[in-house]
């Protein structure tokens, strides 16, 4: 997921991806530890 579009007007476009990452690299770690557990 490419979030370089159009960003809304109003907000950075450091901003914007600040928080989008950081959900992003949460969920990463939230599925790679349950493909993990399901490994095992």
């Amino acid at each position: 997921m490419t979030t370089t579009a159009t960003p809304p007007p109003g907000t950075a476009p450091d901003g914007a991806a600040g928080p989008q990452a950081a959900a992003m690299q949460l969920r990463e770690v939230a599925f790679g530890a349950a493909r993990a557990a399901a490994v095992r």
